[in-house]
């Protein structure tokens, strides 16, 4: 991630209305912003990994299953992208 794009995530959780100090206003409400931002990091960054397998090369035609992943452990960059994003989720 660019530094620009932490600071739109920054300001975007809210964090900003702080100064980025801790006992500034409202202690309770910077710990909200604070956990929205570091979610809103995570969720960008694991986007930025799982976009990473839209990109990988195709398996050899004789590398494949049915389903057209790996002949030996079934893997498909679909699967790898789903996992990632699910991690988000839990």
């Amino acid at each position: 991630m660019t530094k620009e794009e932490i600071i739109d995530l920054a300001r975007e959780s809210g964090l900003f209305m702080f100064g980025l100090a801790v006992g500034d206003r409202n202690e309770k409400h910077f710990d909200i912003c604070l956990f929205e931002f570091a979610k809103l990091v995570a969720e960008k960054e694991r986007e930025e990994c799982a976009k990473m397998f839209e990109k990988s090369p195709a398996l050899l035609e004789c590398a494949k299953n049915a389903l057209g992943g790996c002949l030996i452990c079934g893997f498909t960059p679909e699967l790898a992208m789903n996992a990632i994003r699910f991690r988000g989720q839990e």
